[in-house]
């Protein structure tokens, strides 16, 4: 088996590259040991059908190979990925796939199914198709030895290459992931997967959508980037959770278990927090003019005291290493995960509600206050206390609004 794949990774996916290699090198060889790639064209048995094909056509995409578009789409068949063929024989078929054998002529994978055709094990033909064929082969002087199975073979390549599209046409993940170069020749692009996950969200999304969605901007996937812009989310991390934004208004639950899913830190919320609302001028009590009925619509005061309209996020306990992240930005500590989490929470819930952030401390050892010019000390009601530190393992003293921009 001789072809052009050279994978410098150890398995399918992440960052890998792939380059062409001198013909006459042994495909397997060229493959690391332990890698999926080499347990695929080793064991194909092994794999599923619809499995082989996405690691097939992903190996290919990674290449710089000519045979490299997808299969079942626009290019010539002599240009797809890989080439299917079923076996010319009745044996009973132990495995989807049969074998994966390389063909050094089209620099491509064959791979001999055994589960469809028009002969072979489960042949829709006769069986006197297949036994022809069968025989042809077996006398090496006939003139058809190869012809006709190799013309029945175009027919039967067609038939998976369809089937295998009928398959993941409505499989959201499966488009998702299908190489850049899948994505480009395809009828439904790549990016129809990230309109129907952001319309499932209710988060708009452009047509040519940007990398990273800007934290001032919570209501939209397309939104401009500014060079002062705060912490970004990116967008496919907002589209992994598709399945909570999409449940409104969205529960307390859900809040949680998006925060701790984007943010990676424990999440605890705390329902109903009273807090002073702020009355205007014309809701004001005034004597002799309006809102002067006891026990209707008079206020003493300028405020409202309520506890339908503040929630605490309590995020921790933190390390004394990520405890910053989560504090008001300084010069030294940019407030990262503070930025995120406003982001996400106005995503989340909007301006309805005001939010408080509690940070908790995991006290791993004793920290005392220093006087001194460093921006990175510890900072006062934050991280430490006058006299002696408390004897406990967590300190959650650092409590600020969440609604105020930093």
């Amino acid at each position: 088996m001789n072809g052009p794949y050279d994978v410098t990774a150890t398995s399918f996916g992440g960052s890998q590259s792939l380059t062409l290699i001198p013909p006459g090198t042994d495909v397997i060889d060229a493959l690391p040991a332990g890698s999926v790639a080499r347990e695929l064209f080793e064991r194909p048995w092994k794999f599923d059908f619809f499995q082989a094909v996405m690691l097939l056509q992903d190996l290919a995409a990674r290449s710089d190979s000519a045979s490299a578009a997808p299969i079942a789409g626009f290019s010539l068949p002599r240009e797809e990925a890989m080439r299917f063929s079923v076996p010319s024989n009745n044996v009973f078929p132990g495995a989807a796939i049969q074998a994966i054998q390389w063909d050094a002529d089209q620099q491509r994978p064959n791979v001999c199914i055994n589960f469809m055709g028009l002969t072979g094990p489960s042949g829709v033909l006769p069986r006197s198709y297949t036994e022809h064929v069968q025989r042809v082969e077996l006398v090496p002087s006939h003139a058809e030895r190869h012809a006709l199975r190799d013309w029945l073979d175009n027919f039967n390549h067609r038939l998976a290459s369809l089937f295998f599209q009928a398959w993941a046409k409505y499989r959201f993940p499966v488009s998702l992931c299908r190489p850049s170069r899948e994505a480009a020749t395809v009828k439904q692009p790549e990016h129809i997967v990230r309109v129907a996950l952001a319309s499932i969200a209710g988060i708009a999304i452009a047509e040519q959508p940007q990398p990273s969605l800007a934290a001032d901007a919570p209501a939209t996937l397309d939104a401009p980037v500014t060079s002062d812009a705060p912490e970004k989310l990116e967008r496919d991390e907002l589209l992994g959770l598709a399945g909570l934004l999409a449940q409104r208004p969205m529960n307390v639950c859900n809040l949680q278990s998006a925060l701790q899913q984007s943010l990676e830190v424990p999440v605890r919320i705390k329902q109903f927090e009273g807090t002073w609302l702020p009355l205007d001028e014309r809701t004001q009590t005034q004597l002799g003019n309006r809102n002067c009925r006891l026990g209707q619509d008079a206020v003493v005061g300028e405020r409202l005291w309520s506890r339908q309209q503040k929630i605490t996020i309590e995020v921790g306990p933190l390390p004394a290493e990520q405890f910053p992240q989560y504090l008001p930005p300084t010069d030294e500590h940019s407030g990262r995960g503070l930025q995120r989490l406003r982001h996400l929470v106005g995503i989340c819930i909007g301006q309805t509600l005001e939010f408080d952030v509690q940070p908790v401390l995991r006290i791993d050892r004793p920290l005392s206050v220093q006087l001194t010019h460093d921006q990175t000390a510890t900072r006062l009601g934050y991280d430490s206390w006058l006299g002696s530190p408390p004897e406990k393992s967590v300190a959650a003293d650092a409590i600020f609004p969440g609604n105020a921009r930093c």
